[in-house]
């Protein structure tokens, strides 16, 4: 039989193992880049606060969006914004424009003349701040009819 101090140690010993387990994919979370439309920065961002892409498109109008906010008083905003169209199981790269900015908040707004198709708006962002350093990515898709 336990004794009930044995037993505490015991529970104690298991409730610390889970705890273990479920950081380690937090850890992870913090050495990569992350890719999705959503403004949630991941578990893990240090200087983003939102990084956000917007694809629209009107008639044949493709209309391109990048937001990127931080927290910091003297970040260094650099990146990509790529509109991209769909070519079979590929994706290729119409046209590129260079982002960057040295203050807290980024937005960038653009046009392209699009044909029939699917797109994908492609933002990725280097946000860098004192020693700190991190790549996020996000994408949006819209499709030319």
């Amino acid at each position: 039989m336990i004794c009930k101090a044995k037993m505490k140690k015991l529970v104690a010993g298991v409730m610390l193992m889970g705890l273990v387990v479920q950081l380690t994919p937090i850890q992870q979370a913090k050495a990569m880049a992350v890719e999705t439309k959503e403004d949630i920065i991941a578990v893990g961002a240090v200087n983003a606060k939102v990084v956000r892409s917007d694809l629209t498109i009107t008639g044949e109008t493709a209309n391109c969006s990048a937001l990127v906010s931080t927290g910091e008083q003297k970040p260094k905003i650099s990146g990509t914004m790529k509109l991209k169209k769909s070519s079979g199981e590929t994706w290729k790269t119409v046209k590129t424009w260079n982002l960057s900015s040295d203050r807290s908040y980024l937005s960038e707004k653009k046009k392209y003349a699009v044909t029939k198709g699917k797109y994908k708006l492609v933002v990725s962002v280097t946000i860098t701040s004192g020693k700190t350093s991190e790549t996020i990515k996000r994408t949006d898709t819209a499709t030319c009819k």
